[in-house]
C-alpha cells in the first residue's frame, strides 16, 4: 500500500521534532489521579499493617536470659593479695579472650550435654570480661527459663574443668 506525500511527510516530522514534556501538566495528572485514588492508598496501607501485625504475633517467641557475675580466683591462694589480684585480673582478661573460643568448642559442648544429661543444648552461652578486674559476666540465652538456669548452672561447673587445659586452674566465686 501506498502513502500518499502528505503522509510521509507528517511521519518524519513527527519522528524528527523533539517531545516536549509539560512537567506543570503533569503533575497536575498526578495530583488529581492521588486525589482520585486516595482511598486506595489508605486500604493498601490498612492491610499492610495488618499483615506486619499477625506476622509479628505469629513469629513471636519469648527468650529467656539468665547471667552470673564472678570472680576469677587462681589456684595460687598463699600469694600475697596485690600480687595475687593482678594475676587474677590477668587470668580473667585471658578468659575474655578466649571465652568465644572455648564456648564454641567441642569438649565444652560435650561436657555441657553431659552435665546436663541431654543430647542438645537449649540455647546459647556467652561471657565477658570486665575490663581491668578480675570479674567476668556470663550469661545464657534460651526460649525456656528453666533451661536457661540450668544451662548457666552447669557451664559454670564445667568451664574451669575445660579452660584449665588452655590456661591452668581456676576457681569461680560467684557474686551475683
Amino acid at each position: 500500500e501506498r502513502m500518499n506525500e502528505t503522509e510521509k511527510r507528517v511521519l518524519s516530522d513527527t519522528e524528527n521534532e523533539d517531545t516536549v514534556i509539560d512537567l506543570s501538566t503533569l503533575f497536575r495528572n498526578l495530583l488529581n489521579g492521588v486525589i482520585k485514588f486516595w482511598w486506595l492508598a489508605v486500604v493498601l496501607s490498612f492491610l499492610f499493617a495488618c499483615a506486619t501485625y499477625y506476622l509479628g504475633v505469629r513469629s513471636y517467641a519469648p527468650m529467656y536470659r539468665s547471667q552470673a557475675t564472678f570472680t576469677v580466683t587462681t589456684s595460687a591462694e598463699d600469694e600475697s593479695g596485690d600480687y595475687n589480684f593482678y594475676y587474677d585480673s590477668a587470668t580473667a582478661e585471658q578468659l575474655g579472650l578466649t571465652f568465644p573460643h572455648i564456648l564454641s568448642s567441642e569438649l565444652f559442648t560435650d561436657a555441657m550435654k553431659e552435665q546436663l544429661g541431654t543430647k542438645t543444648i537449649n540455647g546459647s552461652v556467652s561471657a565477658q570480661a570486665v575490663s581491668e578486674s578480675n570479674m567476668v559476666t556470663m550469661s545464657v540465652v534460651s526460649s525456656d527459663p528453666e533451661d536457661a538456669k540450668k544451662i548457666l548452672e552447669a557451664a559454670i561447673e564445667v568451664y574451669p574443668e575445660v579452660s584449665r587445659f588452655v590456661i591452668g586452674e581456676t576457681k569461680f566465686n560467684i557474686i551475683d
